[in-house]
């Protein structure tokens, strides 16, 4: 009995160590599944980071692209900035050399900025005043004119500087014209112009300024110069083909066609005032 209990416990102890041999060997094959499983997921695991890594490298080169783009961008309109100043600065150029040109152009043919310094022409215009003058060769009775000194220059055509010496006048007789003095009773001497053709005798002893009539001083004997020797209407003096004969204003003091200038070549008239 003892030995059969013994068998027994021994084929148990058996059972038992093949169920636990049994045991293990199926953990050991159930941990052989949890690995090959364990290693699957790795494998897709790293598959993904890999995936994220490659998106992270996309979304890298893209700010690259757009900084590529931005700096393309502002490369174009920085060109197009400098195209566009180029164009300004170029534009402001040309108008300043036409300005200039035409300023030119101007001055030599068509009106001219001058100063007065004389007074002459008192109370019409005064030392210091600044007038415009309208380039021409040619005037009418009545009219102030600007002409050189210096009998050289061709008038019209003609550039002056500043060491030019005008002259301003008024014209009171053109070509064609005769001109005299009549003595007046107290003495004095007025001035009588017989237009060409015409048998009106006109009695220059004064002018229009703004509209309001503005008397010109009669001429004693002391002022008369060449006019002496044309005391009425028979000793007449006729004003030459393309000349006119010009006097100041201010008649006791102006230096003119009686005194310096005689007869004045129109050639020689810068132009008339405006």
């Amino acid at each position: 009995m003892s030995t059969n209990k013994t068998n027994d416990n021994t084929n148990n102890e058996q059972i038992v160590g093949a169920d636990i041999t049994n045991a293990q060997s199926g953990n050991t094959a159930d941990n052989g599944l949890t690995i090959e499983h364990t290693n699957e997921q790795q494998d897709n695991q790293q598959l993904v980071e890999n995936a994220q890594l490659t998106d992270a490298n996309t979304d890298v080169d893209l700010p690259n692209n757009n900084d590529n783009q931005q700096s393309e961008k502002s490369s174009k309109s920085g060109g197009k900035a400098k195209k566009r100043s180029e164009l300004i600065i170029n534009i402001a150029l040309g108008v300043a050399i036409l300005v200039f040109v035409v300023a030119i152009i101007v001055r030599l043919f068509f009106f001219c900025h001058i100063s007065i310094s004389q007074r002459s022409m008192e109370p019409t215009y005064h030392d210091g005043d600044k007038v415009w003058v309208r380039r021409a060769n040619s005037a009418q009775r009545g009219q102030v004119v600007v002409f050189f000194q210096n009998d050289t220059h061709e008038g019209f055509w003609s550039t002056f500087t500043e060491d030019d010496v005008l002259i301003i006048k008024r014209v009171v007789a053109v070509s064609g014209d005769s001109i005299w003095v009549e003595k007046e009773a107290n003495g004095e001497y007025s001035l009588r112009v017989k237009p060409k053709d015409s048998d009106q005798v006109l009695t220059e002893d004064y002018y229009y300024k703004d509209n309001v009539k503005v008397q010109i001083p009669n001429m004693d004997a002391a002022t008369l110069g060449i006019l002496q020797d044309h005391i009425g209407e028979q000793n007449a003096l006729v004003i030459e083909e393309n000349c006119f004969f010009a006097m100041g204003d201010n008649r006791p003091i102006s230096d003119d066609s009686r005194h310096s200038y005689g007869q004045i070549s129109f050639d020689r008239m810068l132009g008339i005032v405006i």
